[in-house]
């Protein structure tokens, strides 16, 4: 979604050529119903490879931006459903925050504000003695002070020395990239829904059923964000169709991928 790469994809469609682009996470973008699919990751392409099976449907936008054919394909090796089982084997939580950006993306449905976020989590860290913070890989470290520098001890960057699977129950406050991961490995997720990222309304319903969510005001979070205590009996129990509608489709084939180029060499 960098601008460098719209012009140069538009560059591109303007000399009557194909661009295709491949979905960069391990999940489909439509699980948002929000207008920077349009005006960005779906924009300036003939082709879109995607996971999932959603379907792209222009909704937001007057112009047609090159909208591409969304083509929809499973990746090799997709789970299969088993039994689950959860072993809880210490009292540590995980949270898995979303990377600082500099106030550079605020904007409809999108992000809130560096210093409100990073305020919001030192009260999360206060409340709970045995939650540890995992920082974005890629967060921009833009702030000359960080609010949570007195708690620096409870921020970790690396997980080698670490299994995702000893900690008691991750948490997430954006259905992203890490929180298939979680699903994927059948891990306990707390959701915060901070209302910043407009889910489709198919994944609200699946998340519901799957996971623990919990509504947050970032501004006001209250005293007891965190359970102490949470039901893991009915956990997961259509989680295999969280994947079939936003990671893998089974009835699709790499081949679709191949047959695009072909077509496309055939052409130029």
């Amino acid at each position: 979604m960098t601008i460098e790469n719209r012009v140069m994809s538009a560059n591109y469609l303007k000399l009557k050529k194909k661009v295709i682009s491949f979905n960069h996470a391990n999940h489909t973008p439509l699980i948002y119903d929000n207008p920077w699919n349009e005006a960005g990751e779906f924009a300036f392409c003939n082709n879109y490879v995607d996971f999932g099976e959603f379907k792209f449907k222009k909704k937001y936008l007057v112009s047609d931006y090159f909208h591409p054919k969304v083509i929809n394909y499973s990746i090799p090796h997709a789970p299969t459903e088993k039994k689950v089982n959860i072993n809880i084997v210490n009292e540590v939580i995980l949270y898995f925050s979303e990377a600082l950006h500099g106030s550079r993306r605020n904007g409809p449905f999108r992000d809130i504000n560096d210093l409100d976020y990073l305020n919001f989590q030192k009260k999360l860290l206060i409340q709970n003695k045995n939650l540890l913070i995992k920082r974005h890989p890629k967060e921009r470290r833009y702030l000359k002070e960080e609010p949570l520098f007195s708690l620096k001890q409870k921020i970790i960057y690396d997980l080698k020395k670490k299994c995702q699977s000893e900690f008691k129950y991750i948490i997430v406050d954006r259905i992203s990239q890490k929180f298939f991961e979680s699903i994927i490995l059948k891990s306990p997720v707390l959701y915060l829904d901070m209302n910043v990222r407009n889910l489709n309304s198919q994944v609200k319903k699946l998340l519901k059923k799957n996971i623990f969510i919990r509504k947050i005001n970032v501004y006001k979070p209250g005293k007891t964000i965190l359970d102490k205590k949470l039901n893991y009996k009915n956990i997961y129990k259509n989680y295999y169709k969280i994947l079939e509608k936003c990671c893998f489709n089974e009835n699709k084939n790499l081949n679709l991928i191949s047959n695009i180029i072909k077509k496309s060499n055939e052409k130029n």
